[in-house]
């Protein structure tokens, strides 16, 4: 079922920020949080490098703005120098570029399944995250692609012992080859779906 909270939005002009090469859209909702959904459409699906959008959801108004303002001192701006200053917009306001959104949709065919390194790699460029910001953006369910994902990176962790020499259990990999299946596959569905909303647009 896909999570409903409250949603605000604001605009940040900073050119600085505005170099941001990958939109992203991440979820850390969970049973002690509530709602938690954090996202940034950057010019790679909007087409303005002039401007980011950042969207966030969370179970109220008052969540919404305390996570913007944990964003700001320690979170997603905590790299950037100088004052950070957004102007609060309409959150269902938000337009992407479709020309943008069928470039990025064409690189991500470029993978056909995961394996280890791909999963570091496309999670560290932000593809995965870019193809959930855009379904989102355009309206479009990303819950089981992010859950997907998020399912993959904890079993991932879980093939590193940190603490011990022991080699990892064949069930801890054989975990994690199956999230990496699932992941595959919900990525494939991602894809046909902003595909086909593409078609009628």
């Amino acid at each position: 079922m896909e999570k409903k909270g409250h949603t605000l939005a604001w605009k940040f002009m900073c050119p600085t920020i505005s170099k941001k090469d990958n939109s992203v859209h991440w979820d850390w909702s969970n049973e002690q949080d509530g709602i938690r959904v954090f996202e940034v459409f950057c010019a790679d699906l909007t087409g303005h490098p002039s401007y980011i959008i950042m969207r966030i959801t969370r179970d109220n108004e008052a969540d919404c703005r305390d996570e913007l303002r944990g964003q700001i001192t320690d979170g997603f701006f905590e790299n950037y120098c100088g004052s950070v200053r957004g102007k609060e917009i309409d959150p269902d306001s938000l337009s992407l570029d479709l020309d943008k959104v069928r470039k990025m949709l064409s690189a991500q065919h470029e993978i056909i399944e995961f394996d280890h390194k791909a999963l570091q790699s496309y999670r560290r460029t932000g593809m995965i995250d870019t193809l959930a910001a855009a379904m989102s953006g355009l309206g479009l369910n990303s819950e089981p692609l992010c859950n997907a994902l998020s399912n993959a990176e904890y079993h991932r962790m879980a093939t590193y012992n940190y603490m011990s020499d022991e080699p990892v259990s064949e069930e801890a990999l054989a975990a994690y080859n199956e999230a990496l299946k699932e992941l595959t596959e919900e990525r494939s569905k991602a894809i046909k779906t902003l595909e086909n909303a593409l078609k009628n647009m």
